[in-house]
């Protein structure tokens, strides 16, 4: 008995152990970006910051709503760790310019003389089209089952030998 009770232990740790590698396989935990107008990007991890790929650094860092139009990007930023708001920012695509303040009438001073007319900002995430978590969960499944039935296979084939280990035992 306690050897069975060990076995289910240890199986139990071995698909814990192989949906972690399920997890890691598939990007689960990895950033992802959104790309945005004239090569920048937003990038998204536990983090969201606006960057130029070919300088690779950030323009924006803690963007916490964002919205594009006419090649400018333009939202609020705040403090991941504590939930402070932080202020606004605008980025011009097209002349690289960053603009960022904590006056509020002065970003929307801004943002009307670029001409913008509407402003809907919004968390980034709502920009991620295509892995999402369904994408997630059948990439997951893809992954997991096959080696699911392998585990679960090989151990079938154990306890099939072992009972016949204990019948030869027990005839002799």
């Amino acid at each position: 008995m306690v050897q069975q009770s060990s076995i289910k232990a240890q199986s139990w740790s071995i698909v814990l152990w192989m949906f972690l590698g399920a997890c890691i396989l598939t990007g689960c935990g990895f950033g992802r970006t959104v790309p945005l107008a004239n090569g920048y990007e937003c990038y998204v991890d536990d983090f969201v910051l606006i960057r130029h790929p070919d300088t690779d650094s950030s323009m924006v860092d803690e963007v916490a709503e964002l919205d594009m139009q006419n090649e400018v990007v333009f939202g609020t930023r705040e403090d991941w760790r504590s939930g402070d708001f932080l202020g606004y920012f605008i980025v011009n695509t097209r002349t690289h310019e960053v603009q960022l303040t904590s006056n509020r009438s002065e970003w929307t001073t801004s943002i009307e003389e670029l001409e913008i007319t509407e402003r809907n900002i919004r968390w980034p995430g709502v920009f991620f089209h295509g892995f999402g978590a369904w994408e997630f969960i059948k990439v997951s499944l893809i992954i997991l089952i096959p080696i699911l039935l392998i585990f679960f296979g090989i151990r079938a084939l154990a306890r099939h030998e072992h009972e016949l280990r204990r019948q030869k035992l027990e005839r002799l």
